[in-house]
């Protein structure tokens, strides 16, 4: 009896739970979904990606006092002028998708120098076989952007991406490159090193 009262009571928790999915699911604004994924031109986002990368992007997972990692890395030069040319260009009259994967691709290259110069220190920092483990790990994490990327690439239609797709496709790796960077720097001030920044920004 006494087993069957806590399925009761699971049941009831588990049908509360759904019910309360659902509300959230029909406050949803489909039309807007729907109209998001419509071939056709390029719409200014009425949101700033560089928001979400500067407010609720990954600042690392280990190191969180106020004086930790995650603090010293949030105001990063390139996250900065980032936000700075993204708010400048979603204005821009010359706004469209050719020049919006360019933007894009410029910090990609600026992220991907400091994943090389980050790995670089943080393999300077460990014995034998922590190097072997690092390695071995960098190369999965390689195999894995590389073919998240390519998927996504092949199966553009599929997964209706449409005219924005050439742009979340770079935003998307310039992400993941962005997170696997501060993942490493991480890694290396966890073992003493001083977290620093190749890129120093335009002013």
């Amino acid at each position: 009896m006494h087993c069957k009262g806590k399925d009761t009571k699971m049941k009831k928790y588990v049908i509360g739970l759904l019910a309360v999915m659902m509300i959230f699911t029909a406050c949803a604004r489909p039309a807007d979904v729907k109209e998001a994924n419509k071939e056709g031109a390029v719409k200014q986002p009425q949101q700033s990606s560089a928001e979400v990368t500067t407010e609720d992007s990954y600042f690392g997972q280990y190191q969180m006092s106020p004086d930790g990692f995650s603090n010293q890395v949030k105001d990063n030069a390139i996250d900065r002028d980032y936000k700075e040319e993204w708010d400048k260009f979603q204005k821009s009259p010359e706004f469209n998708t050719q020049s919006w994967v360019e933007l894009e691709n410029k910090y990609i290259g600026l992220w991907d120098k400091e994943l090389n110069n980050t790995y670089n220190k943080l393999l300077r920092k460990l014995n034998e076989e922590e190097k072997k483990k690092l390695i071995q790990a960098q190369k999965g994490w390689l195999e894995f952007h590389t073919n998240e990327s390519e998927f996504v690439a092949e199966a553009w239609e599929e997964l209706g991406l449409g005219t924005q797709g050439r742009v979340q496709l770079v935003m998307a790796a310039k992400d993941r490159i962005r997170e696997r960077t501060l993942q490493l720097m991480e890694y290396y001030y966890m073992l003493g090193g001083e977290v620093e920044f190749l890129y120093q920004g335009t002013k």
